[in-house]
C-alpha cells in the first residue's frame, strides 16, 4: 500500500520533508508553492522538485487530489489563505496539518 502526501509551501522545510519521504519507495509526493508561477524563482524550484522525485502541482487543488495527508509549511502569513484554498479541494478522510511557525499568543 501506497502514501500519498502533499505539501503546501516548497521552502526549507517542505523540500527537506518532501525530499525525505519521496526517497522512500512506497511513499508519492506532490507539492505546490505559490512561487512555482514566479518567472525568476519559479523554474529553479520545479527543478528542485523534478530532481528529488516530487511532482510540482500548478495548483493547491492538483497537490491535493488523491492524498492521504496534506502538509502546509508556509509562513503565518499566508497560513490561513493556504488553508482556505486547499479546503475547496479537501474530502472525507485527507488529513490536513498546518506547520506554520507562529509564537504562541
Amino acid at each position: 500500500m501506497s502514501l500519498q502526501i502533499a505539501f503546501i509551501g516548497y521552502g526549507e522545510v517542505g523540500q527537506l520533508f518532501s525530499r525525505s519521504l519521496a526517497a522512500k519507495p512506497d511513499v508519492r509526493v506532490s507539492i505546490y508553492d505559490i512561487l512555482f508561477d514566479d518567472a525568476q524563482r519559479g523554474p529553479e524550484l520545479r527543478q528542485r522538485a523534478q530532481d528529488s522525485n516530487v511532482h510540482a502541482a500548478a495548483r493547491i487543488g492538483e497537490a491535493c487530489a488523491g492524498a492521504d495527508i496534506i502538509i502546509s509549511a508556509v509562513t503565518a502569513d499566508a497560513a490561513v489563505t493556504a488553508a482556505e484554498q486547499a479546503a475547496l479541494s479537501l474530502e472525507p478522510g485527507q488529513i490536513y496539518i498546518d506547520l506554520n511557525s507562529i509564537s504562541p499568543a
